[in-house]
């Protein structure tokens, strides 16, 4: 009889769980919309305060914008994995929210885990499949978790440590990039004390995932971040071009000049490494101004466009930049303070608003812009223009954040 009454424990405790869980889960779930293919393109954006906002799907009716809201969120975080799956991540404070993977094509989401550290790392479609990272930098530890885009299932694939890697984990974390082929890691490791300063000097790294091997690409990558940084210190860009080569940026430290200004602008040197011979090429340099973290440069997973900086598409074979939102774009006559919003030569818009944020869609046929019509308000008018229709159409307004995130098409 013992046993009997030891395994009913077991089932109730069992049950007692799942039902907490399950009651945990309900009060965060979320509301995925089917986006079918006669509903794109169709754009998902946020609206709302600076305290709560709401991710929304908007699909377009003949002249209208009909908008469904998915969740509710503190500040919610979305990233685009594929044309329709989205990873989110809805913030309820700085420490505490959910992490949710949502398939609009087929109007199914999956909860994947109570937190505000996961991200990212690699989207790759065509495989399906794609690598968030949670990393814990407090604890020493990441962990490498692959998500099926095919079902929204997870997975961990590597978890590492301090203990496991040695010295050779200083530099480990979000900012790494991972291979298209999953394979390995690059990433920047700091030279010297720690003290924060305008001008660093970084070590580009590889790790073999397979074997835990570390090898060193470059030893003195330079990076300088702009004098109105409150970061302390940047780091180098870097992104994989194909399963080999990694393209990064590093610097030509500006000489003190004679009426000691500070530096708004500095000389890049962009340059390729193969991860296997460890030969270095330049590719180009160009001068750009200073940022306060040193820069970025992002593969777009739905395209393949290398972007640089948010600003710039960099282009590999005919080692040139061109605007990242062509054909559309944002022209402003300072003296008049007058701005305009254009597709090719056609304006979309024309007067004294302000062009606060822009979404171009990866075919370059759609375009999203948000609008601060008056300049003492925060309150914002989020547009779209859809390929085959004459006229923008309004998707939505709030009191101060009104934005784009990423296009359905």
């Amino acid at each position: 009889m013992k046993p009997i009454i030891k395994d009913l424990k077991q089932i109730a405790g069992f049950l007692l769980v799942t039902i907490v869980a399950s009651s945990v889960f309900a009060q965060d779930r979320l509301h995925c919309p089917k986006i079918r293919n006669s509903q794109r393109p169709a754009l998902l954006f946020v609206e709302g305060s600076v305290d709560k906002q709401d991710l929304c799907v908007a699909y377009f009716d003949g002249q209208t914008a009909q908008n469904e809201k998915i969740v509710s969120a503190k500040h919610p975080l979305v990233t685009q994995l594929d044309n329709a799956v989205f990873l989110v991540c809805a913030k309820r404070s700085s420490t505490k929210g959910r992490v949710y993977a949502i398939d609009l094509r087929r109007g199914i989401a999956n909860s994947l885990a109570e937190s505000t550290r996961i991200h990212c790392l690699r989207s790759e479609p065509r495989m399906k499949k794609a690598m968030l990272v949670d990393a814990n930098m407090g604890i020493g530890k990441v962990r490498l978790i692959e998500l099926n885009l095919a079902n929204l299932k997870v997975t961990l694939r590597h978890t590492l440590t301090k203990q496991l890697l040695g010295d050779g984990f200083d530099g480990i974390g979000p900012r790494m990039k991972l291979s298209p082929d999953f394979r390995h890691i690059v990433y920047a490791s700091r030279k010297g004390d720690g003290i924060p300063e305008l001008w660093s000097e970084y070590i580009l790294r590889v790790l073999d995932l397979s074997t835990m091997k570390i090898e060193n690409l470059d030893t003195n990558v330079g990076v300088q971040i702009s004098a109105f940084s409150s970061i302390g210190r940047g780091r180098p860009p870097f992104e994989w071009v194909n399963n080999n080569k990694v393209i990064y940026q590093d610097m030509v430290p500006n000489e003190p000049n004679e009426i000691s200004r500070p530096p708004s602008q500095a000389l890049n040197v962009f340059k390729i490494v193969d991860v296997e011979t460890k030969k270095i090429s330049e590719l180009l340099r160009r001068e750009f101004p200073l940022t306060l973290d040193g820069g970025s440069l992002i593969a777009n997973p739905l395209n393949g466009q290398l972007i640089y900086n948010n600003k710039w598409i960099l282009d590999q074979r005919k080692k040139t930049f061109k605007p990242k939102d062509l054909p559309f774009s944002i022209v402003t006559n300072r003296p008049t303070k007058q701005m305009q919003v254009l597709s090719g030569r056609d304006v979309l818009y024309s007067g004294s608003a302000r062009c606060v944020d822009c979404c171009v869609s990866p075919s370059g046929k759609n375009f999203a812009y948000s609008l601060r019509p008056k300049s003492r308000s925060l309150a914002e008018e989020l547009y779209a223009k859809i390929q085959g229709l004459p006229e923008p159409i309004k998707v939505a307004e709030g009191p101060s954040w009104t934005r784009a995130i990423g296009w359905i098409e």
